[in-house]
């Protein structure tokens, strides 16, 4: 039987709020991840460029950390790769896993805060993480081997979805272009 622990147990675990700057004059231009920017599938899309808060290193996203919206979390993210020095903005948990696999985290973070968004889900209020809930996450602890195993899994099966979904954007595309030039009077095919 596998034991299981509480996630504060075993990641480090941040609320993300941003201070607005004072000084107008000595800003600097930041990369920041927001709540908009995180889809299903472990997509992170766009980051926003603005000079509208400070930078914080605590803030500060680095690949393998996990990121979970705190308003509305239907889904977890894993930041695999990253381009640009970017901070989480307001709203956002950012787990560090510290003792286990990242990646097998997020699979299971996935689950439970799936499960924790569907019993939240009440009319027309949205659900909500408080850090008290996010901390008391049970996380079942399996050997490491294992915990990589279903990780790279997990990561896998949604960079798979993630391909099939751009090729059937990209056939999509193309039949629409082809269509278009048909009708545009080139009538060959």
């Amino acid at each position: 039987m596998n034991k299981t622990v509480l996630l504060k147990e075993v990641a480090t675990i941040k609320l993300c709020i941003v201070t607005p700057p004072k000084d107008k004059d000595n800003r600097e231009m930041l990369f920041w991840l927001t709540a908009a920017n995180l889809h299903y599938d472990n997509v992170i899309s766009n980051l926003v460029a603005d000079n509208n808060s400070y930078k914080d290193d605590k803030l500060q996203v680095c690949i393998g950390d996990i990121i979970i919206k705190r308003i509305n979390p239907q889904f977890v993210n894993l930041v695999t790769n990253i381009s640009h020095e970017t901070y989480a903005s307001n709203n956002l948990f950012i787990v560090r896993a510290e003792k286990i696999d990242a990646s097998y985290l997020t699979f299971i973070l996935s689950s439970k805060i799936k499960q924790i968004s569907e019993r939240q889900s009440v009319g027309s209020v949205l659900p909500s993480l408080g850090r008290k809930e996010i901390e008391e996450i049970p996380i079942p602890l399996v050997p490491l081997e294992k915990q990589k195993a279903l990780g790279n899994l997990w990561l896998s099966s949604t960079q798979k979805k993630n391909l099939k979904n751009k090729l059937t954007e990209l056939e999509y595309k193309k039949e629409n272009y082809i269509i278009t030039k048909y009708i545009m009077g080139e009538n060959k095919l």
